[in-house]
C-alpha cells in the first residue's frame, strides 16, 4: 500500500550529504575552492557556503531560461443552480492568478513567498503544466526562448509534491529501480537503469537506508522524513530534468533536516545548473538565506521578484522597514497578509505594493527579462523552428523519450503489485485461516446431505452457500485496495510512467492469485464434508464455476471501487448492488 510521509522527521538521520556532479554523481573536484566548499556543507558552516558559492557554480549548457508571462487562471468554485433541472447548474470561476509575470535564469533557487490564497502552488502548477481539467489558464509560459503549452512542460520539468506517496513495502531501492525503468525511456539498457540509481542513491546521501524498506506513518516503520524527502528528490531528477518545480518540501519537518533539504536543492541549482522553482512556508532566517530569488505573491499578483535584500529594500521605500529581529520571511507574509476584519485597508495596501513593484527598479527588469524571452518567441514562429541555439535543442530532445513498452510497464506493475501483496501476509493469512474455518463450519452444517426430496432444499442451500462465500468477499476485499492506491497511481500516470490500461491489467492479474487459493480452500473442504456428488470431474466443474464467480465478483468490486472516490461512498453504493445479486439468485425466488 502507498504511504504519506512522516510529519515528524528522526533526529538521528544521517547528517552528511555529499555534493552532486553534473553527472549525478558526488563531486570529485580536488581544487581548494571546491574542497572548502565540501567541507562547508558537511559542517553546516553558513558563511564559508555563502563565500564559497559563486565559485562553486559550474556551466549551465544544461539550464533552462523559464519566463511566464501575463499568466491568468480560472478555477471553478462551487455549482449555481441555474434551474431545478439538475442539468441547470454551472461552475462559479474565481481567478486565482490575476496576470502573473516573471522570470528565472539557469542555476537559480527560487522560492515562492505568500500569505495562504496568494496563488503560491497554483502559479506553480501552472508553470509544470498541471493545470485543472475543469481550470482555464490565459498567457504565455516560456522555456529558453520558445513557447511552452502544458504537455512541452511535463516533458522538461520535475515536480516534487508536498506529500511524499510511495509504496511502504518497497526499500529506497526498489522505488527507485522502478521508477527510473518507467521514466528513463525506451532506449534505456538495465546497466543504465542501475547505473543512474547507484547514483542517485550515492549522490542524495541515501546510502544507508537503500535496502530499507520505506514504511508506512502509523502502520509500518521506515525510513525518515527527511530521508522520504530526498527519494522524492531523487524520483523527480532521474531523468535530470533542466526545471524542477517543489512544493513546500521542508512542509512537517524540523529545522535542521529543512534546512538539509533546501541544501539538496542548492546544490543541483550550483553543480548542475538546474532551474527550481519552490514554494515555501515559513522557512528559517538560514534557510531564507539559502534562496537566490524570491518571488512573493498576494492576491494573484506579483508584489515583488528579485533577491531577498532587494526585497527588504523596496518594502522600506514604501514605508514598511523589518525590524532587525525579525525573520525577513515572516516579515513578508505578514506584510501581504489579508486581516480579518481588515479586508478593504489590506487590500488596498497590497494593490498598492503590486503597483509600486512594476515600476521599480526591479520590476522592470523583471519585465526586460520576461519580453525577450517572449521576443524569442515571436521570432521562433516566424523562423518555424523549434530553437535558436544548440543547447536549447538539447534541453527540449532530452524530454523527448519514447515511453518503455507497455509489456514493460506490465511487468513492473505487476512485479510491484505481487511485492507489495507478499510483504504484507497479515492480510492474506486472516483471510486464509477464515476460508478453512468457514469451509470446515458451512460443511458440516450441510454433513451428509440426503439425495431425497427433502434433501432438495439442503442442496440448494449449499450451493448458494458456495455462491455468496465466494462473491461477497471477494467484492469487498478489492473495494479498499484500489482508493488507497489511486492518489499515488494518479500522479505516477500524470508523470507518464505508464498507461491506465497497463496499470489496471496488472493489478488485476496481481490479484488473481489470491482468488484462486481461498476458493480452492473454501471449496475442497466444504465440498467433501457435505458429501455432494463423487467423482473428480464433478468437484472439479464445481471449483471451476467458484473460480468464475470469485474473480468476476473482484471485478465488480475494481469497478466500484474506481467509479467512486472514497471507500465509504463506494460501499454505500455497493449494498443495494449486493442485495439485487442475492433477491435474483434462485435462493429466495425461483426464476
Amino acid at each position: 500500500m502507498p504511504s504519506s510521509s512522516d510529519r515528524v522527521s528522526d533526529s538521528n538521520e544521517d547528517s552528511s550529504m555529499p555534493l552532486l556532479g553534473s553527472n549525478g554523481a558526488p563531486e570529485r573536484n580536488s581544487s581548494n575552492t571546491t574542497g572548502e566548499f565540501e567541507e562547508s556543507l558537511l559542517l553546516g558552516n553558513d558563511h564559508a557556503v555563502a563565500g564559497a558559492a559563486p565559485q562553486a557554480r559550474t556551466a549551465t549548457k544544461h539550464g533552462a531560461h523559464l519566463a511566464w508571462k501575463d499568466l491568468t487562471l480560472f478555477v471553478p468554485t462551487r455549482k449555481v443552480r441555474k434551474s431545478w433541472w439538475p442539468c441547470g447548474e454551472e461552475k462559479a470561476l474565481k481567478k486565482v492568478l490575476n496576470g502573473v509575470s516573471g522570470y528565472v535564469k539557469p542555476g537559480t533557487l527560487l522560492a515562492v513567498m505568500g500569505a495562504s490564497g496568494a496563488g503560491k502552488t497554483s502559479l506553480m502548477n501552472s508553470l509544470a503544466g498541471r493545470v485543472p481539467t475543469d481550470g482555464y489558464l490565459d498567457g504565455d509560459i516560456i522555456v529558453n526562448g520558445r513557447r511552452c503549452d502544458l504537455q512541452a512542460m511535463s516533458t522538461v520539468c520535475g515536480y516534487v509534491h508536498q506529500i511524499d506517496m510511495f509504496f511502504g513495502s518497497l526499500t529506497v531501492k526498489e522505488h527507485l529501480h522502478f521508477v527510473a525503468t518507467l521514466r528513463m525511456g525506451r532506449a534505456a539498457t538495465k546497466k543504465d537503469v542501475e547505473r543512474r540509481v547507484a547514483d542517485l542513491i550515492d549522490s542524495l546521501g541515501l546510502n544507508k537506508c537503500q535496502n530499507t524498506r520505506i514504511g508506512m506513518p502509523g502502520v509500518t516503520k521506515g525510513i525518515s522524513g527527511g530521508e522520504k524527502k530526498r527519494l522524492a528528490f531523487a524520483s523527480e531528477i532521474v531523468t535530470d530534468p533542466p526545471l524542477l518545480f517543489c512544493d513546500e518540501p521542508t512542509s512537517g519537518l524540523d529545522s535542521y533536516i529543512a534546512d538539509k533539504i533546501v541544501r539538496v536543492m542548492r546544490d543541483l541549482t550550483q553543480n548542475q545548473g538546474k532551474t527550481i522553482v519552490c514554494t515555501i512556508h515559513q522557512p528559517s532566517s538560514e534557510v531564507f538565506a539559502l534562496f537566490d530569488d524570491v518571488l512573493l505573491l498576494a492576491e494573484g499578483q506579483t508584489a515583488y521578484m528579485g533577491t531577498s535584500k532587494g526585497a527588504l529594500e523596496f518594502f522600506e521605500r514604501l514605508g514598511h522597514k523589518c525590524p532587525a529581529t525579525f525573520n525577513p520571511s515572516d516579515f513578508f507574509v505578514y506584510t501581504l497578509a489579508v486581516v480579518p476584519g481588515q479586508e478593504s485597508r489590506c487590500r488596498n495596501k497590497i494593490r498598492a505594493i503590486c503597483n509600486q513593484f512594476t515600476v521599480s527598479e526591479d520590476g522592470l527588469k523583471m519585465e526586460e527579462n520576461v519580453q525577450q524571452q517572449y521576443n524569442s518567441t515571436l521570432r521562433l514562429d516566424v523562423e518555424s523552428s523549434c530553437s535558436d541555439s544548440g543547447y536549447e535543442d538539447e534541453v527540449f530532445n532530452r524530454g523527448k523519450r519514447r515511453k518503455p513498452k507497455w509489456s514493460t510497464q506490465f511487468r513492473q506493475l505487476f512485479r510491484r503489485s505481487l511485492l507489495d501483496s507478499a510483504r504484507n501476509p497479515s492480510v492474506n493469512r486472516v483471510r486464509t485461516i477464515q476460508k478453512i474455518v468457514l469451509g470446515v463450519l458451512i460443511g458440516l452444517v450441510y454433513t451428509n446431505i440426503d439425495y431425497t426430496q427433502r434433501g432438495i432444499q439442503d442442496i440448494t442451500g449449499a450451493s448458494f452457500a458456495f455462491v455468496t462465500e465466494n462473491t461477497f468477499p471477494s467484492l469487498f476485499g478489492v473495494l479498499g485496495t484500489l482508493p488507497a492506491e489511486l492518489p499515488l497511481i494518479f500522479r505516477e500516470h500524470q508523470s507518464g510512467m505508464f498507461s491506465v490500461s497497463s496499470f489496471y491489467l496488472a493489478k488485476v492479474v496481481a490479484i488473481i492469485p489470491g482468488f484462486l487459493v481461498e476458493p480452492f480452500l473454501f471449496t475442497t473442504i466444504a465440498y467433501y464434508l457435505m458429501g455432494l456428488r463423487g467423482g473428480f470431474i464433478y468437484y472439479f466443474k464445481t471449483l471451476i464455476s467458484v473460480f468464475v464467480t470469485a474473480n468476476a465478483a473482484s471485478a465488480c468490486g475494481c469497478l466500484f471501487s474506481t467509479a467512486f472516490e472514497s471507500y465509504s461512498v463506494a460501499m454505500a453504493a455497493l449494498l443495494p448492488f449486493d442485495v439485487t445479486l442475492m433477491i435474483f439468485g434462485g435462493f429466495f425466488v425461483r426464476l
